[in-house]
C-alpha cells in the first residue's frame, strides 16, 4: 500500500503540478495575505543576490519551475515560471525586515516566493477526478489564500529530512534479485515465453548477461533492444509480486508504443503514465496494484517522486530507455538514476541505447555493473541489421546566400544596438547562434522584449536561407507583419534554392513513388518551410511534417502524431519531414530512404537517424556543407572507436 499522496500546487494554465502543498504556508506581509513557502523552502540566494543553484533545496524547487530575472525592480529579486508552459506563477520578493508565517514572526534578510493566486491552484482540494484533459479549470470555487483553513503554521524545523529517495512511510519489501550463484533454482531464471516473438539466440544471451547485474543493453536500432528488456521485466515481475516495474520514457509517444508493445508480447496489463494520462483514477490503480508494470515520461515520475506519491522502494525494476539522455548531471534521466541507486530497498537499474557513449558516466550516474553486446562479428551484425548505405553529399553556399546573411547580420546588428544596458558586446563572437538565443530568451527584461524578437527572427532568417535559400528567406520577410526593413536593402538579391535543398530534389526526382522516405531537421520552422516547399515539387509522396509535442506548434501524440505515424505505415503518407521526434525510440515503419538534411552534427544524431532506414537496400544521405568535413571524418573515427569499446566491455 502505497503513502496518501500530498495536495499539490499547480499551474492552474496547464494543470502541471509545481511544488507539494506540504512545503506551504500563508504569510502576512503588508497588511496582506500571501500564499509562500515555509521558511525552510524559500529560496537560497547568495550574497550577491544571486540563486544559489547548488543548494538541494533550490534544486528540488526548481525541477518543476523555472527562475527568470526580473526587470529591475527594487523589491522583486525573480519571477517562478511553470516549467511546462512558462505561465508566470509567482515571484521572489527581496525582504529585510521581519513579517508574519502562521502565527509567528519572522526575520527574513533574504526574499520570500509569492504565488500568484490567480495563476495556481490546489490539486486535491477541488475535485480529485477532473483532468487537465477534461476540463481547464475555469471554475475555482474560492481564491487560493481562503482554500485551507487548517493549514499549519510553520516555522522551520531544521531535523526535517526532505530527502524523499529516503523517506519511509509504509514498511519496505526487499526486492528478490535474481542470484547467479543460487544453483537450485536456476530453472526460475529462464527467459519468460513470449505470445509473439521467439527471441534469437543473441537476445538470450543479451537477457543472461543482464540479469544478475545492472546492465546497459547495446544494440543498434532494430535489433531488439525492447524485447530483451520485456524478458527481464516480466520476470522481475514475476520474482516480486508486490513491487512495480518501471519503463521510462523521455517522449510521451514512447510510452504508449513501449506499453502496447509489452502488453502484445505478454498479455499482462500495463499502465502509461504522463501528462496526458495522469488521473486520480490511474495514481489508485497504482496504489492497489492493479497493475505492476509502468510506462512513465521521466518528468511525471520524477514529479511522483518529489510530491510523495511513489518511492524508489516501491519498484523492483527500472528500465531507462535511451539512457544516454541521463549523461547531464541535471537532466531528469540523472536525478531518477540518483533515486533508484540510493533506495533503501535495491531496484534492478536496465538501461537501452543504441548510442553508448560516455560509459564512464553512465555507470556512476545508474549503478551500471556491465555492458550487454552480443558476441556476434561485426560482419553478422551488419547483416542483420540491413545496415544502409551511406551516402555523404557535399554541399556549399551561393553567392547570394551569402549576401542576404550578411544583410540579416547587419539588421540584427543594429536591433543590438536598441538594447541600451543589454546589449551583447562582440555580438557575432559572442557564440554560437544558440548562445545568442539562449541569452535573448532568458537575459532581456519585458520593455526590450519586442526587440529581442526581432532580433531572434532575422537570426531565424540566417538559418533559413543557409538551409534553404534566398527565395524562401526573402518571401518569409516579405510577409512577415513585425520586422522593419528597408525593402531596396534586399531588392537586388537573387532569389534561388539552395544548393542543398537541390540535392534533396536529385535524390527524391530518382526515387520510386512506393518508398518509404524520412527527412530529419533541427527546428519546428524548418520543417513546416521544407514540408511546404516539398508539397509543391512531390505531390506524389504526399508529404508531411510531424514535430514534437512541446511549445508553439507542438503535435498532441492521441490526435496527430500517432494518425501521421499510422499514415506513413499504411503508405497513405509516403515523405515524413521530422524533427529529432523519430530520431529515435518510436516505432516506424521502416524507410528505405533517410535524409539527415540540416547538417547539426554528432555521432548520436547519425546513429539514430541512420538507425531507421532499415529496409534492405536502404540509403542514409547525409548533407554537410564543404567545412563539415574534417568534422564528420571525426565523428567516423569515435564511433569506430566506441565500437572498439563496447567489444572489450
Amino acid at each position: 500500500m502505497l503513502p496518501q499522496p500530498s495536495h499539490l500546487l499547480s499551474c492552474l494554465k496547464c494543470g502541471h503540478a509545481l511544488i507539494s502543498f506540504d512545503w506551504m504556508c500563508l504569510c502576512k506581509y503588508n497588511n496582506a495575505n500571501h500564499c509562500t513557502l515555509t521558511y525552510d523552502h524559500q529560496i537560497k540566494y547568495t550574497s550577491d543576490d544571486q540563486i544559489d543553484t547548488n543548494h538541494s533545496n533550490n534544486q528540488k524547487l526548481m525541477i518543476n519551475m523555472d527562475v527568470q530575472e526580473s526587470p529591475k525592480k527594487k523589491i522583486v529579486l525573480h519571477t517562478l515560471h511553470c516549467r511546462k508552459c512558462n505561465e508566470k506563477v509567482a515571484t521572489v520578493i527581496k525582504i529585510k525586515d521581519e513579517f508574519t508565517i502562521g502565527t509567528k514572526v519572522v526575520q527574513l534578510s533574504e526574499g520570500f516566493v509569492c504565488f500568484r493566486p490567480e495563476a495556481t491552484f490546489v490539486k486535491g482540494l477541488e475535485d480529485p477526478t477532473t483532468t487537465i484533459a477534461k476540463k481547464k479549470w475555469p471554475d475555482r470555487k474560492l481564491p487560493f489564500h481562503m482554500i485551507y483553513e487548517d493549514i499549519k503554521s510553520y516555522l522551520p524545523s531544521h531535523n526535517d529530512n526532505n530527502d524523499l529517495t529516503n523517506q519511509v512511510v509504509e514498511p519496505i519489501v526487499q526486492t528478490v534479485l535474481p542470484n547467479f550463484l543460487d544453483e537450485k533454482n536456476q530453472e526460475q531464471y529462464y527467459p519468460p515465453s513470449l505470445l509473439h516473438s521467439t527471441p534469437r539466440d543473441y537476445q538470450v544471451e543479451m537477457y543472461f548477461q543482464s540479469l544478475f547485474t545492472n546492465s546497459l543493453i547495446c544494440l543498434p536500432t532494430g535489433l531488439g533492444k525492447t524485447l530483451v528488456s520485456v524478458l527481464l521485466m516480466k520476470k522481475m515481475s514475476v520474482l516480486n509480486p508486490e513491487k512495480l516495474v518501471a519503463f521510462v520514457v523521455n517522449k510521451i509517444p514512447l510510452a504508449f508504443q513501449q506499453s502496447d508493445y509489452y502488453i502484445t508480447e505478454t498479455e499482462d496489463k500495463s499502465l502509461v503514465l504522463c501528462s496526458q494520462t495522469r488521473t486520480a483514477e490511474s495514481i489508485e490503480r497504482l496504489r492497489k496494484r492493479e497493475v505492476q508494470v509502468c510506462f512513465f515520461t521521466d518528468g511525471l515520475l520524477l514529479n511522483l517522486f518529489e510530491n510523495r506519491m511513489l518511492r524508489p522502494e516501491d519498484f523492483s525494476m527500472v528500465v531507462f530507455d535511451e539512457i544516454h539522455h541521463g549523461i547531464s548531471p541535471n537532466s531528469r534521466y540523472n536525478l531518477l538514476g540518483a533515486a533508484f541507486r540510493n533506495s533503501q530497498s535495491r531496484v534492478k537499474i536496465t538501461g537501452l541505447t543504441a548510442s553508448p557513449l560516455d560509459f564512464q558516466q553512465l555507470e556512476v550516474s545508474f549503478k551500471i555493473d556491465s555492458v550487454s553486446y552480443p558476441f556476434l562479428t561485426r560482419e553478422k551484425m551488419r547483416e542483420m541489421e540491413n545496415t544502409a548505405s551511406t551516402k555523404i553529399r557535399k554541399t556549399s553556399m551561393k553567392q547570394e546566400q551569402i549576401q542576404l546573411i550578411s544583410k540579416f547580420k547587419e539588421e540584427v546588428c543594429l536591433l543590438n544596438e536598441q538594447l541600451l544596458e543589454y546589449k551583447i558586446n562582440n555580438l557575432w563572437h559572442f557564440g554560437s547562434f544558440i548562445s545568442i538565443i539562449g541569452y535573448l530568451r532568458l537575459h532581456i527584461p519585458p520593455q526590450y522584449e519586442s526587440i529581442s524578437q526581432k532580433m531572434l527572427k532575422f537570426i531565424g532568417l540566417m538559418e533559413m536561407t543557409n538551409i534553404l535559400g534566398t527565395k524562401e528567406a526573402l518571401e518569409y520577410l516579405e510577409s512577415s507583419k513585425d520586422l522593419e526593413y528597408s525593402k531596396e536593402k534586399f531588392s537586388n538579391i537573387t532569389r534561388s534554392f539552395s544548393e542543398r535543398f537541390g540535392v534533396l530534389e536529385s535524390i527524391l526526382n530518382k526515387t520510386k513513388d512506393d518508398s518509404r522516405i524520412l527527412v530529419f531537421v533541427k527546428t519546428k520552422e524548418m520543417s513546416f518551410r521544407l514540408t511546404r516547399m516539398l508539397e509543391r515539387k512531390f505531390k506524389q509522396f504526399y508529404p508531411q511534417r510531424i514535430v514534437g509535442q512541446y511549445g508553439a506548434g507542438g503535435m498532441n501524440y492521441e490526435n496527430e502524431q500517432r494518425v501521421l505515424i499510422e499514415e506513413f505505415k499504411n503508405h497513405e503518407c509516403k515523405l515524413l519531414v521530422s524533427t529529432s521526434v523519430l530520431e529515435e525510440g518510436i516505432d516506424i515503419s521502416d524507410c528505405n530512404i533517410v535524409v539527415l538534411f540540416d547538417g547539426n552534427l554528432s555521432l548520436r544524431r547519425i546513429i539514430q537517424a541512420r538507425g531507421r532506414a532499415r529496409q534492405k537496400k536502404s540509403t542514409f544521405h547525409l548533407l554537410i556543407e564543404e567545412e563539415e568535413q574534417n568534422y564528420y571524418e571525426q565523428i567516423e573515427k569515435e564511433e569506430k572507436e566506441m565500437i572498439t569499446k563496447i567489444s572489450l566491455k
